[in-house]
């Protein structure tokens, strides 16, 4: 016959606290895909079709285009601006460098059609 033997409070309360930090690291991990996500589709955007303030370098963009609509753009048009100009390209050298050459690696291993994939680096 199996017996249950009682909890401890202190016992209970790690494993309330337990939760809660499992909880935690799981929203942040979340939050993180999306913006990862949100950066991704703003590159295929940018170098797909174009945005208002950025490339792509082929294509003219026309004055009555809308106003671009992809939250992570501004964000990443600054990225890309950096890393076309950083001088510090050396291991350990710029963050935003290697952020944005970090960025353009992941896209590459995901692009499922990349001889006519227009993002820079890509396969």
């Amino acid at each position: 016959m199996y017996v249950c033997k009682p909890i401890a409070f202190g016992d209970g309360m790690r494993a309330v606290e337990m939760r809660k930090q499992v909880r935690l690291r799981k929203i942040e991990e979340r939050k993180v895909y999306l913006q990862l996500y949100e950066a991704m589709e703003a590159l295929l955007h940018i170098c797909r079709d174009g945005c208002r303030t950025i490339g792509p370098c082929d294509k003219m963009l026309r004055g009555s285009q809308v106003a671009c609509n992809f939250p992570a753009c501004k964000g990443l048009e600054s990225l890309v601006r950096h890393f076309s100009k950083c001088k510090s390209r050396v291991p350990g050298g710029c963050i935003h460098y290697k952020r944005m050459w970090q960025l353009l690696e992941l896209y590459s291993r995901m692009c499922d059609e990349p001889d006519s994939c227009k993002v820079p680096l890509c396969r």
